[in-house]
């Protein structure tokens, strides 16, 4: 006689980690969780960085861009409306025979 499992491991059994929604693997991502968590619930910074595992240094880091960053970006995308069809790698090959 077989026996039905209580488990539910069996074919066609979903849990909780199948409806999450994708990984949330960048600290960008985890830092958008972690202020949804604490205006939804009212919680601490301290306890919704744990319940997301993210590093509270983490979460309070404000990136800086670059001083250079926007004439490059310009430039790049002028190459892009150019050359629609080039990939990253010719683009960045053209911005590097550019001296950029």
């Amino acid at each position: 006689m077989i026996e039905a499992t209580s488990s539910g491991q069996g074919v066609g059994h979903t849990d909780a980690k199948a409806h999450r929604g994708g990984k949330l693997v960048s600290p960008s991502r985890r830092r958008q969780a972690v202020e949804q968590l604490q205006n939804a619930y009212s919680v601490s910074e301290r306890r919704a960085c744990k319940v997301v595992g993210q590093a509270r240094s983490s979460q309070r880091y404000e990136a800086s861009p670059r001083d250079d960053e926007r004439p490059v970006v310009a430039r790049m995308l002028e190459l892009v409306e150019k050359f629609p069809r080039y990939g990253y790698r010719r683009i960045t090959a053209l911005l590097r025979q550019e001296r950029w």
